[in-house]
């Protein structure tokens, strides 16, 4: 397992940056005990808590491929899935193998990646606002993806 941050190459190239309204995968909370988690962007920023920022990436080989699943760091109980052509949070008990994701290069020198979901074979991407969507098309640029170290943001 490697603990990361998801990082949207399209909002990134718009200027988002890693500061204020960023370009990170975030984890978005209910404002109330149990505090579970309610929905994602990619409006996520160092400045924001790791606890809302960080994900392990759970890795496996199949059939010459690099299967993913992307849990959430601070409640792993919790992972990323696709549902209704959008990305969510899922607990993983309602997870399936078709919740898992190819990841692959988008560029020869392998500087970005996309994830693909296994069953809908439908990629992660974002809008300009950072809303998580689909996209069937991985030379999309809102399909690219870098996956970060957190020491990029915190220490």
């Amino acid at each position: 397992m490697t603990k990361c941050l998801i990082q949207s190459y399209f909002r990134q190239k718009q200027g988002s940056g890693t500061s204020g309204n960023g370009n990170l995968l975030l984890v978005h909370l209910q404002s109330h005990a149990p505090f579970t988690p309610t929905r994602l962007s990619f409006t996520g920023s160092c400045n924001d808590s790791a606890n809302n920022t960080e994900f392990l990436m759970v890795k496996k080989i199949i059939n010459r491929s690099l299967i993913v699943t992307l849990r959430w760091n601070y409640k792993q109980q919790y992972a990323i899935a696709f549902r209704n052509k959008t990305l969510i949070i899922e607990h993983i008990d309602k997870l399936t193998h078709y919740d898992e994701f190819v990841f692959k290069c988008a560029t020869n020198a392998c500087i970005f990646n996309t994830l693909k979901n296994v069953m809908s074979l439908a990629y992660v991407s974002t809008n300009s606002d950072g809303k998580p969507s689909v996209s069937v098309n991985p030379s999309d640029v809102t399909t690219w993806l870098n996956i970060l170290k957190p020491s990029v943001c915190y220490n």
